[in-house]
């Protein structure tokens, strides 16, 4: 496939992979706050939250899998500089800006009225990660940008085999060993230096962009090997044969596997994409910052919650509705120029 439609292919995937945020979003703000719920949530609702954000999963691991595809093809010159003053900056500044804003809004919400301490208060919430939740991928991946020239060195020199076995290493460490820990109790002592397994998602996506195994080029393997996954998470919840939290987990085996069969089928899409469909990629990471305020507006302000009777079919409206006005934010945000070239 020609190198611009596998770069289109990946734009595909970051707006699918932006509405699958939103509707986990959209479950979880629901599932761990139950006070925003009419009612308790029942037993069967609390189950199809939780489920549906068990199989959402793998939207981060792809993020992180498109950023190493693009960052670390053979073609890309990244230097120092642009580590710091274009990418991780670019990040710092969001975290800053929004993680700010977020925090204040927090602090004025809970206080119900504002008072001078809560802005320093609110910076000390962005530096602690107190901000809202879901910012916690920005902190990961400004460290992984930051240590992008040595990342992009090692995926140069590590080509082929070489790369295979630094990802299988970190796999085991970071995947297997830890989820056989948590399913059994029994302490592995053996340790990586890098523990995080964000890192093999960035690599991966960079080993699987354009060059993955032939096995993962067949589309039937693919859709078997991500409804497997997704059984066993469904089988996990059901069953009880295993902690479902640890089936689902980023660091579990199970959705590095469905990650990686995810990104491969999006990758099949051969063909580029119109202007309308870059411009949605292009608003991806703006609807990433402010959906769950917009999630947060409906449940509290407005009182829409998908909760109650046909409550599946209230998810799938509110995560529309929430999807609708995020782009729009996010173009609007678009038009203020030191934001639209520093931020977003």
């Amino acid at each position: 496939m020609p190198e611009k439609k596998r770069i289109a292919s990946l734009c595909y995937l970051r707006i699918a992979v932006t509405l699958g945020v939103i509707l986990l979003h959209v479950c979880s703000t629901l599932l761990n706050n139950p006070v925003l719920a009419p009612a308790c949530l029942a037993e069967a609702e609390a189950r199809f939250h939780q489920n549906a954000t068990r199989l959402l999963i793998w939207c981060v691991p792809c993020f992180l899998m498109i950023s190493g595809s693009l960052l670390l093809r053979a073609d890309k010159r990244v230097t120092v500089r642009d580590s710091v003053c274009k990418y991780a900056r670019r990040v710092f500044l969001a975290l800053l800006i929004f993680g700010f804003c977020f925090a204040l809004m927090m602090d004025v919400h809970d206080a119900g009225d504002f008072s001078p301490a809560m802005i320093p208060d609110a910076l000390l919430k962005v530096l602690s990660g107190r901000s809202m939740a879901h910012l916690w991928y920005l902190y990961v991946i400004l460290g992984i940008y930051l240590l992008l020239p040595a990342v992009k060195a090692l995926a140069e020199r590590c080509a082929g085999p070489c790369l295979d076995y630094v990802l299988a290493v970190l796999f085991v460490f970071t995947f297997v060993l830890p989820t056989f820990t948590a399913l059994t109790g029994v302490e592995i002592a053996f340790k990586l230096p890098v523990t995080s397994c964000f890192l093999f998602y960035f690599l991966l996506g960079h080993r699987l962009f354009g060059r993955a195994p032939g096995w993962m080029n067949r589309t039937p393997v693919l859709l078997m090997g991500i409804a497997a996954c997704a059984g066993l998470i469904v089988a996990a919840d059901v069953t009880g044969f295993a902690d479902p939290y640890v089936i689902a987990d980023y660091s579990s085996p199970v959705t590095a596997l469905m990650s990686a069969c995810i990104f491969c089928l999006f990758g099949k899409i051969d063909r580029e994409v119109a202007g309308p469909v870059w411009a949605l990629d292009r608003l991806s990471f703006g609807v990433y910052l402010v959906h769950p305020v917009l999630i947060h507006l409906l449940y509290r302000a407005l009182g829409i919650v998908p909760a109650g009777t046909l409550y599946p079919i209230k998810v799938l409206g509110v995560a529309a509705l929430v999807s609708i006005a995020a782009y729009a934010l996010s173009w609007a945000l678009m038009k203020i120029p030191p934001l639209r070239k520093y931020v977003l």
